[in-house]
This record gives structure tokens, sequence and C-alpha cells, in this order.
């Protein structure tokens, strides 16, 4: 007997009911034994926690740093407050996605919120706002971020190798063989990563938990780098944190949070997969209460233990603080470091790709993308075609990325 291997949900057709709570249009289960074929529930509160802190935490903490400090003139202070409001804007902007997500109990992010907002005003236009959402977003937001993530993912897995050979910067900047592997490992990486997440959801969300250790056990070796350094009394930049330039002005200040919200980016990925988020109605807001504040202390320790290895100077050239901490206290073992820093960035790509493949698929079941893109595998349970989209998009960003 033939068996297909995918199944269409067709255009809204996620066995569900449409209800109406506090005036916004939300998604009620149907019946289990309907036949329909969806996505299980299969996410609980730690991998919701995961989910959040391993997008979130990628390359950012470890070059963003820069960014801040220049854009504040060099003041030690200010570039923490900064960090700090940073993330206390992340979590305020996170409470009402929090709602959103319990009352619009549905997958996708803006896009059902969207739907759910705009989509009983008018049969047509109502749409429309959804429909942009999701065509940037899967045409040029998501695969670019993975494109992004997977060359990071490449010249920090390559760095440690190069310097180990003895290989001058001059040939790692002019060199084609380089290039070359700096992007063959960005294709390897991306590869991976869709074949876990097509592969089997509950495998690629494990594979999110473990990444995330791993994003942890970095941030506290930088943490613990600048304990020490506090415990016998090298406070490096630390002292006079609030000397002000005269140029740096609230413009300068309001720029450095482009930096600093660059590295917080990924606190409304948990949002994108709703549906398969056991007890939303708790995880979603203990996963967010949990992982973004979480994220907020680390990034300010890792700061303050940048302060105190590096001097100003150093903090405003382009090398990657965390490279340069790593090069100044670990000798020999400073290859540690850019190690962590691949594997915090694949855990970043993993969770940008699994998130990328509920985009597609929801928007597409909406009759927003071509139906094939809400496919789902009879056996496996994942959006096996939306997903291999966004490696597609990747491959071609790749191609003309530097």
């Amino acid at each position: 007997m033939h068996c297909p291997i995918f199944v269409n949900n067709g255009k809204k057709s996620l066995a569900t009911t449409t209800v109406k709570r506090n005036g916004l249009v939300g998604l009620k289960d149907g019946s289990k034994n309907d036949g329909t074929v969806r996505m299980k529930r299969q996410i609980g509160l730690i991998g919701g926690i995961a989910m959040i802190i391993g997008t979130m935490i990628g390359s950012g903490i470890f070059i963003s740093p820069t960014g801040v400090f220049q854009r504040v003139d060099g003041s030690v202070g200010v570039s923490l407050v900064v960090w700090i409001a940073c993330g206390l804007l992340s979590t305020l902007t996170a409470v009402t996605y929090i709602e959103l997500g319990t009352v619009v109990p549905r997958s996708g992010g803006e896009h059902a919120y969207f739907m759910a907002a705009f989509a009983p005003l008018h049969q047509f236009w109502g749409e429309i706002p959804a429909f942009l959402f999701a065509f940037m977003t899967v045409t040029l937001l998501k695969p670019s971020a993975l494109a992004i993530l997977s060359l990071s993912f490449g010249e920090y897995t390559i760095l440690p190798i190069l310097n180990g050979l003895g290989t001058c910067e001059n040939w790692k900047k002019n060199s084609k063989d380089y290039e070359f592997g700096h992007k063959l490992l960005a294709i390897v990486c991306a590869l991976f990563v869709a074949t876990i997440n097509i592969y089997s959801a509950k495998l690629s969300a494990r594979v999110q938990i473990v990444f995330t250790v791993a994003k942890l056990i970095a941030c506290a070796l930088v943490i613990g780098i600048g304990l020490y350094n506090l415990s016998i009394g090298e406070f490096g930049s630390l002292p006079n944190s609030f000397d002000m330039s005269e140029n740096t002005s609230y413009s300068s200040v309001a720029l450095a949070f482009y930096s600093g919200l660059w590295s917080y980016d990924g606190w409304n990925n948990l949002n994108y997969l709703t549906e398969e988020l056991i007890d939303p109605n708790r995880n979603l807001p203990l996963a967010i209460f949990i992982g973004i504040p979480l994220v907020t202390i680390l990034y300010t320790f890792m700061n303050i233990s940048y302060f105190t290895v590096l001097s100003k100077v150093e903090l405003m050239t382009k090398e990657p603080v965390g490279i340069r901490l790593g090069d100044r206290m670990l000798g020999t073992l400073s290859f540690i470091i850019p190690v962590l820093v691949a594997l915090s960035v694949y855990g970043t790509a993993n969770g940008s790709q699994y998130t990328a493949g509920r985009i597609s698929y929801v928007a597409a079941r909406d009759g927003h993308l071509v139906d094939v893109l809400s496919y789902v595998h009879i056996k496996r349970l994942t959006p096996s075609v939306a997903i291999l989209l966004n490696v597609d998009v990747n491959s071609y960003c790749l191609h003309f990325f530097q």
C-alpha cells in the first residue's frame, strides 16, 4: 500500500477551530482523532529556555562590546548601563509577546499575530501585513541570518587551526584558499543544521540544549577570568568608570543600543513554535522570564570581565574582545575561546533554522506561500520542505557574502 511521505495541511487546516478571546482571533485544538498530521507538542520548559538562551547568545557578546564602547566614546560606566538597559528593554518587549503567545496560541510569531489582529477586518487587505512579514522573513531575513551565522562558525572554527600553524594575517585576508575553506565550513554547518532539523524536531531540541550548555560554559569561563582579576586587585579599565568624553551625546548613546540589541536578538524565537510547546500558558512565560534576565546578567558580568583585562585602547580595536581576552589570559590554551564561540554560533544557527522552518510552514498553511511549504513529513513530523527552502536561499546568500 502506497504511503505518502509528506502530507499537506492545506490552507488554515491545522484541525483547529477559530475562537474569540478578548477581541482577538485565536485557535483551539481540534480532535486528535481527525486524521490530521501535525507537529507534536514536545518542547518542555528546559527546551524553551534553551531555545531562548541558545538563539540569543551567539558571537555577538564576543564582538559587540567594542561597538558599544566606541559609540559611548570609551565610557565604561555608560557602556555597562547600555548593556543592562538593552536587557531590560528586551525583557519588557518579551512581556507583550507572552500575552500574544497565550492569547493567540499559534506558531509563526508575528505572522500569527498580524493574522489575528488584521485578517478579520478585510478579506483581502487584512492579510497583507502578515503576508509581507512572511515574505520578507522567508526570502531575506532568516536565510541571510543563517548565512551570517554559518560564516561566523567557519571563521571561528578555522581560526585556532591557522593560529596553530602560525599563519600570518595577510595570508588570511588575501588567500583564496582561506576564503574557500571558510565558506566550505559555512556550507557544512548549514547543511548539518538542516539535516538535524529535518530528521527530528526532538533531536534538534536536544541539540539546542547541549549547545546552550556549551554557551554557558563559554560565558562562565570569561566571567571566571574577570573574577580572578578582581580577586588579585587587577581592575583594568574599571576605575573612573563614568568618565565621559566631551563628544559623548545622547545620539551616540542611542547608536550604542544598536550594537547591544543585536546581541540580544532571538528573545522572541519561542513564539515561533508555540504549537510545539508543552503547556504554553505556563512554559512560555516561565521560559522568557528565566531566559532573558539570565542572558542580561551574563552579558553584564562578561563585559565587566573584559574591562578588568583589556585597556580602553584595546577595547577600541576591531579584533573581537573575546579572542583578545583569551590570548591575554589563557596562553597556550587560548584556542579554547574560538572553539567555544564556534559551538555557540552553531547553537544559534540551529535555533534560527528551527524557527525559520516554522514561519514558512505557517505562512504556507495560511495560504501566503506555495502549498508545498506546508507539507509535513508523515513519519518525522517536521516541515522538511520549508527547512530545505531556507537552506537553499542561505546557499545563495553565501555565494555573495564576503
